[in-house]
């Protein structure tokens, strides 16, 4: 589930079954970054995910998870488009919001 108007950079983890499912994508959009997050939370939210606490992690400058029965996790998390340049570079885009979804099953 992407923000609409969003590019995949890269998917950066998967795990394929028999392991809990497991899955990381780094994305791009024109959007502000509160715009992304609106769209996250009313669009999980209406499909049954309520928001749950999760620590941050290093190059996240904020993020909301969200939970929906008892394993499954969704997290929207803004990143430092200035640290993400180092890995990425110019697939970035200028001027762009960058973000990650994480979604484990």
């Amino acid at each position: 589930m992407t923000d609409p108007g969003s590019s995949l950079i890269a998917p950066t983890n998967a795990q394929p079954a028999p392991a809990p499912t497991y899955t990381v994508w780094i994305l791009t959009t024109d959007d502000a970054s509160a715009a992304v997050d609106r769209w996250y939370d009313g669009t999980l939210r209406r499909r049954g995910w309520r928001r749950a606490p999760t620590a941050s992690r290093p190059g996240w400058i904020g993020h909301q998870s969200y939970a929906r029965g008892p394993h499954a996790t969704f997290t929207v998390a803004l990143l430092d488009d200035r640290s993400m340049r180092r890995f990425w570079g110019d697939r970035l885009g200028r001027g762009r919001t960058v973000f990650e979804v994480r979604y484990r099953h």
